[in-house]
Order: C-alpha cells, then structure tokens, then sequence
C-alpha cells in the first residue's frame, strides 16, 4: 500500500505539473516512462501480496530491489536528490534493512548512494552543477548507508529483545503448571502468612 501510494504521488505530482519536469527530451521520456512502470508494478506487488502462496523473502527483495532502482531512475531523470526522491531511498535503504539479510541490504543501500553521487558527478562533467549539489548528494549516499546499518542493528534487537520475551514467557508458563501441579498433590493443607500473622 506505502509503494502504491508513494508511485501515485510521483505521478500525479510529475503529470499534473507540481514539481519541475526535465526540459530535455530524453530525460523527459525516461521520468515519464519510470513514473508509469513504477505505478504499474506497485500495483502488481499490492495484488501479489495477498495471494496466500507468497514467499514473503523473495516478495521482499524483490520489491525493494525494484523500488531502489526505479528511484535511481528517476534521481537521474530529475538530474538530483532534490524533490524527496533522495529522502525515499534513503526510507527504502532502511526498510531493506529491517526486512532483508545485512549483507543484501547493503547492496541495495550502496546501489542507491552510487545513483545519487553518480547523477551529480554526471550532472558536474556535463551540465553546471554547483558544489552544494555534489555535497547533498555525497551526504544523502552516506545517510543511506549508514541509515541501512542501523536499521539493521534496531531490528536485531527488536528481534533478540522478542525471543527473550517469548523465553520468559515459556518460563513463567512452565513454573505457573509445575505449581498447580504440586498444589494438586499435596495431602496436607499450605497456610500463608504475612509478617504480623495475617
């Protein structure tokens, strides 16, 4: 649903004249062309995820892989981070994160951050990009990156934190039945007491 909404928000921003389309033609055609590819396989990962005989790791790579892509395409096509494409690689870095293996999840972070830095390089030896372009791009690969690994690490210990739960849980099920079971089998009567006898 977030992918849906995200791929219907770029389009009607892009379509409907909101935000600053590339003036060159093949740029033009590249943002048109990822815009309605993207909103069309948003659409198709929303009906796919509800099928019953979904694997949920590869439903998740593979959308994640796609959304990272599709996003670098579309930091070329507007030649930049700017416009909130950057910040959604960035999300989309740290949702890979949390969702997949470190090891994939930091391909797919340092996939995103070479497309931005990329694109300002590109911008810098073919167009007129100023300094304060290369920088954001630079700092925006590097959140991605670092936003990947701690992700990682937040979800690892919401995991650790969720088996000692479910452990102590175990635990105070087993004492709660190993009680009643003596209570059960006792002969004789149990009195407590507090420290003034009542």
């Amino acid at each position: 649903v977030y992918r849906m909404l995200i791929a219907l928000l770029l389009c009607s921003a892009h379509f409907s004249g909101l935000v600053e389309t590339p003036l060159e033609g093949g740029l033009y055609l590249l943002s048109n062309t990822t815009l309605v590819a993207y909103a069309t396989f948003a659409a198709f990962m929303l009906f796919s995820a509800r099928r019953p005989d979904t694997n949920p790791f590869r439903l998740a790579s593979l959308s994640l892989a796609a959304d990272v892509a599709f996003l670098s395409l579309l930091v070329f096509a507007y030649s930049g981070v700017g416009g909130g494409i950057g910040i959604l690689l960035i999300f989309t870095s740290a949702m890979a994160a949390v969702l997949l293996p470190l090891r994939l999840a930091l391909l797919l972070a340092s996939v995103a951050s070479l497309s931005m830095i990329g694109t300002a390089l590109w911008n810098s030896v073919f167009y007129t990009a100023t300094a304060e372009e290369l920088l954001q791009s630079g700092l925006f690969g590097v959140t991605a990156m670092i936003a990947a690994v701690m992700a990682n690490q937040l979800a690892y210990w919401a995991r650790d934190y969720r088996l000692i739960a479910e452990k102590r849980m175990e635990t105070l099920t087993e004492l709660e039945q190993v009680n009643e079971l003596v209570i059960r089998r006792m002969r004789t009567g149990v009195l407590a007491v507090d420290d003034s006898n009542m």
